[in-house]
């Protein structure tokens, strides 16, 4: 049997060894040089607003909120614009697309 010292050696190294196990992984960054950053990509609305499939799509659907109550409740994603400010963004860049 092993004495109370060496069980407490045993059991302080167990528990080192198990907390550096749960330790985090850092961050590794893509050595590949074509990955573009998380801040430069661009968002959902800004992809439909020059896609015209998309686009066209987008439309209809402001098209059917036009005049509704709802149309300053339904966002686009997340914490998105509303479609009212999506509508004007497609007014905005008809002359680009």
């Amino acid at each position: 049997m092993l004495d109370k010292e060496q069980k407490k050696a045993y059991q302080r190294e167990y528990m080192r060894q198990k907390r550096s196990n749960k330790k985090g992984l850092t961050s590794v960054r893509p050595k590949d040089k074509n990955v573009r950053p998380k801040e430069l990509e661009y968002n959902d609305l800004m992809t439909h607003l020059v896609d015209p499939l998309k686009r066209c799509k987008l439309q209809a659907i402001c098209d059917a909120f036009d005049g509704s109550p709802c149309g300053k409740k339904v966002t686009f994603g997340y914490h998105g614009a509303n479609l009212d400010e999506v509508r004007q963004m497609l007014n905005l860049t008809a002359g680009v697309v």
